[in-house]
């Protein structure tokens, strides 16, 4: 309903900027829902400690990289990558996964 309303409001294209729409995009997409073109930049990514590292210091669960997860990496909001191969390695997923632009938090 509120794609649909940004749509009667002139609000042709949308830039998602670090967010998980990309579902609703594909609704959009495939006439399932009305609303504007999004064009989804997927998680935010950024170095340990940085802008969009929302974990807890007391954190119990690790990923395979051995980071701790957080609520906004398990939503698919946030990225870490720590060195030129992570950070090629998460641009990547965030590509294949359907993301248009790359969004990095420093």
């Amino acid at each position: 309903k509120i794609s649909e309303e940004m749509l009667m409001r002139g609000f042709t294209t949308i830039r998602d900027v670090a967010g998980n729409t990309l579902g609703l995009k594909k609704s959009i997409d495939n006439g399932y829902a009305t609303g504007p073109r999004i064009l989804p930049s997927m998680a935010a990514i950024s170095q340990t400690s940085g802008h969009s590292d929302y974990r807890q210091n007391q954190a119990q669960e690790r990923l395979a990289n051995g980071h701790e997860d957080s609520p906004m990496m398990k939503l698919g909001a946030m990225k870490v990558a720590d060195g030129r191969s992570e950070v090629l390695k998460v641009v990547r997923e965030q590509l294949f996964m359907g993301a248009s632009q790359i969004k990095i938090m420093a």
